[in-house]
């Protein structure tokens, strides 16, 4: 679903599964890179990917090129991904995933979600439902919100009934100008806005980590009408 337009399901499943022998692989379920994009009606969405390509700008949910990806499920919505890079990866796009039911996203190898300002352009992220949200990285970051190239900013909404955010080995909720790999920094402000209806839970090596090493704006909101748990094994907040 490349760069159309509108695209009604009329309440049709999307069922989706990638095996690593397929002869020509997929990089892109979704993406909007020429056109903004609007997949509505759609019943539910299961798709389970084990051929991912390490490719820096991978994404199964993909936008850049300051255009929109709209995507609307009217049940539960669920992404299991066995390869490498990101399950979703705004990338100086913007990426809109409303769900009438759960949100299930879960990477076995790589980061499940990347927010990132590109080439002039903002980038955000919202995950919104009425059911529950849970994001797992096995060995990787949950959600990363960073400014390494572009000076623009980079947000990420998420809200659900019970939200929960882990990493077996890393952060589950991280924002940052610089990583290992040489990137950044950048001063492009960053923000987090996360709220449970009920519960908030997050787990990893640090819970929520945010980290600049520029003069520069940030923000996160942590927030549940019940509880919220954070729990680190090095640090439950670094910042």
């Amino acid at each position: 679903y490349a760069d159309k337009p509108n695209l009604d399901m009329k309440g049709d499943n999307i069922s989706i599964t990638q095996n690593k022998d397929t002869s020509d692989p997929y990089r892109y379920f979704f993406k909007a890179s020429q056109n903004n994009l609007r997949i509505y009606n759609i019943g539910s969405v299961d798709i389970h990917s084990t051929d991912v390509h390490d490719l820096s700008s991978m994404g199964t949910i993909y936008a850049e090129n300051n255009h929109t990806m709209d995507i609307t499920s009217e049940n539960s919505f669920s992404i299991i991904a066995e390869g490498y890079g990101q399950i979703i990866h705004a990338n100086g796009g913007k990426i809109n995933l409303n769900a009438g039911k759960d949100i299930t996203l879960t990477n076995y190898t790589g980061n499940v979600a990347m927010v990132q300002p590109q080439a002039n352009q903002e980038a955000q992220l919202s995950l919104i439902t009425e059911g529950n949200i849970n994001i797992h990285s096995v060995d990787d970051a949950g959600v990363m919100v960073a400014s390494l190239s572009d000076e623009h900013a980079a947000s990420c909404t998420i809200q659900g009934r019970n939200v929960t955010l882990t990493s077996d080995t890393y952060i589950p909720l991280v924002m940052y100008d610089k990583d290992v790999g040489g990137w950044g920094p950048d001063i492009g402000k960053l923000s987090i806005n996360v709220h449970a209806d009920e519960n908030l839970t997050l787990n990893g090596a640090n819970g929520f980590y945010s980290t600049r090493t520029v003069d520069a704006e940030s923000e996160a909101i942590l927030s549940a009408d019940k509880n919220i748990s954070i729990h680190g094994t090095a640090t439950a907040v670094y910042i």
